[in-house]
């Protein structure tokens, strides 16, 4: 194979390799929204728990039923919640005991961003790597040199 063959072979490969990079950097930039919004989420549980802990029984309160529509409402045991355990096996706890658990499982989320920044700094590493040997060959190409 002749020298303008390889450069043009490694071309292709080059092109197919920056699409992939690419897709999975946008990828994992929607994971990291995704985790952005389940760990706010997470944090602003625990600061409506840590409200709710200091109320007193039967106090009412406006519940969010989507689309920007609420309900008015009254809740009656401000000491205990039913917390999602996966599956949607639902256990009462106590207002303080739901409020470890989801911080912990904010905290893991928060772990899972981390190392998802970690893979996007990497992919993007090695896209701009692609890019600037792409770069390199097509001016090789365009020169009439091989690289």
């Amino acid at each position: 194979m002749d020298s303008r063959s390889r450069i043009e072979k490694e071309l292709e490969q080059l092109v197919a390799e920056i699409s992939i990079l690419e897709q999975t950097a946008e990828s994992i930039r929607q994971r990291l929204s995704l985790a952005e919004a389940s760990y706010s989420e997470h944090r602003q549980t625990c600061d409506t728990l840590n409200a709710l802990k200091n109320e007193k029984p039967n106090i009412e309160a406006l519940v969010s039923i989507g689309s920007g529509s609420y309900i008015k409402c009254t809740i009656i045991d401000v000491e205990n919640v039913l917390l999602n355990m996966g599956g949607n096996v639902y256990v009462e706890k106590k207002v303080d005991d739901a409020i470890k658990i989801i911080e912990e499982r904010a905290n893991n989320i928060l772990k899972f961003r981390d190392n998802l920044q970690q893979q996007l700094v990497n992919v993007i590493a090695k896209l701009e790597e692609a890019r600037r040997r792409l770069a390199e060959l097509s001016r090789s190409m365009e020169g009439g040199r091989t690289a």
